[in-house]
């Protein structure tokens, strides 16, 4: 039940034209250079237990694309700014 509630959240965002998510490799080499925050860092801007996090670009600005598990059990993603 609560990968269907997560398909139909994902499906519901508006998608940037631009935004990409980074693979692993790519996400470590730009988080080395410093163009982006690490995921500790803007981990307090959430509410609930992290269960899936991606680093994505939109253009030349970096976000975090994380899946949230509310303390109530409410499944939400959420994008949080990751430039420095």
């Amino acid at each position: 039940m609560v990968s269907m509630l997560l398909a139909v959240m994902l499906a519901a965002l508006p998608a940037a034209a631009d935004a990409k998510c980074l693979t692993n490799k790519e996400a470590r080499q730009v988080i080395a250079r410093g163009d982006a925050v690490r995921l500790s860092s803007v981990r307090q801007k959430v509410r609930g237990e992290i269960v899936k996090a991606r680093l994505c670009q939109s253009g030349r600005r970096y976000f975090y694309r994380v899946t949230v598990l509310s303390k109530k059990g409410k499944v939400r993603v959420q994008r949080i700014g990751a430039s420095p």
